[in-house]
């Protein structure tokens, strides 16, 4: 598979600090998940040999073989896959998955934290009686109740698609394919704050027939798919500075650049910003229009043409983010200045900070 931030949708478009890609197991960092859940909303035995790698993807399995007898006394046993260690809290968290589709079937990637002060999650959950809605939630020292359906305009039962957390310690945002879907905002004192694992899992359910809708094995393989899992630490640095201007010394033609957030959202959540691009030398004869785009792994284009004249030191143009560009992550803004007589094209790469991120 391609890395994650070659991925268009991907939140983590830098690369991150880890990435599973899911090609084959990671005894090193990974572990397959051996357990019942004392609870029996959760109806099934975790079981090593119901996770399959194969063709660049894991592949979480529900079925009923050897069950009750070898499944902990369970009707059926699945698959879990989880981080071997816990994670520092906060940071950029996403898994690329596909749903498994079925009444009474909950496919999940979640961060869990339950070794001391109370149990502490930040979920993805998938019903497969639903497929074009997720449900997000989080549990904060055991109190749950934070629920929230949220719609999807897809079928995640059909096709791989990306879903990511952006856990800070007075915001949470929920992305699907790098679009913000939820956020909340809070004080450090009554959201998760805990570090914690990283986990994927699939399980039928039982008791659960209004949320999850009853389970009735299908006689085959229940199975949902990933493709991979990324985590990256934030940013601490952009995220501390208030500075709406930061050098930029990507090329020789620009000096700083000046940030300012328009108050406007886009229907993705993103913000328009518009960026003062100071140059350190004026635009040639010439050079008449602009555009730009916004390089995550990928370019895209973000607006234009955006007017200058010959002799101009200043460049004002606007893009929707979701979050800053650094080019220490392998992000930048790019503004082509074309020449329309003599055919040349300047190209200008600059950081583009959003203020107070």
């Amino acid at each position: 598979m391609p890395p994650a931030s070659a991925i268009n949708g991907a939140l983590i478009s830098w690369k991150p600090a880890v990435i599973n890609d899911l090609d084959r197991h990671d005894r090193a960092n990974w572990e397959t998940a051996a357990w019942s859940n004392d609870d029996p909303r959760f109806n099934a035995n975790w079981q090593y040999d119901k996770i399959m790698f194969g063709n660049g993807t894991m592949t979480l399995t529900i079925d009923d073989a050897g069950c009750p007898k070898h499944c902990d006394g369970k009707p059926f046993a699945a698959g879990e896959y989880r981080s071997l260690n816990e994670l520092p809290p906060y940071g950029f968290f996403e898994a690329r998955l596909q749903a498994a589709e079925g009444s009474g079937v909950v496919t999940s990637f979640f961060l869990s934290h339950t070794t001391s002060g109370g149990q502490e999650e930040i979920a993805f959950e998938i019903l497969g009686k639903d497929c074009g809605r997720a449900q997000t939630n989080y549990i904060y020292q055991g109190l749950g109740g934070h629920e929230q359906m949220i719609d999807l305009g897809f079928n995640a039962c059909r096709g791989l698609h990306n879903y990511g957390i952006e856990w800070r310690p007075d915001r949470i945002v929920w992305y699907v394919d790098g679009k913000d879907k939820r956020s909340v905002d809070g004080s450090p004192a009554d959201l998760p704050s805990q570090p914690g694992k990283i986990i994927v899992n699939l399980w039928p359910t039982f008791g659960l027939d209004d949320w999850a809708g009853v389970f009735k094995y299908p006689g085959a393989p229940v199975a949902a798919k990933y493709d991979f899992i990324a985590y990256s630490p934030l940013d601490k640095k952009a995220a501390a500075a208030p500075a709406t201007s930061r050098p930029a010394p990507m090329n020789e033609w620009v000096q700083n650049v000046e940030s300012q957030d328009t108050g406007k959202k886009g229907s993705d959540g993103s913000a328009l910003i518009r960026a003062k691009i100071n140059l350190a030398k004026p635009i040639p004869d010439g050079f008449a229009k602009a555009k730009l785009q916004v390089c995550t792994g990928q370019c895209y284009p973000q607006g234009g043409p955006f007017d200058i004249k010959p002799g101009d030191k200043t460049v004002t143009v606007e893009a929707y983010l979701h979050h800053p560009l650094v080019q220490s992550r392998g992000e930048y803004a790019l503004l082509k200045i074309h020449n329309p007589t003599t055919k040349q094209t300047i190209e200008i790469k600059f950081d583009m900070p959003i203020p107070g991120y």
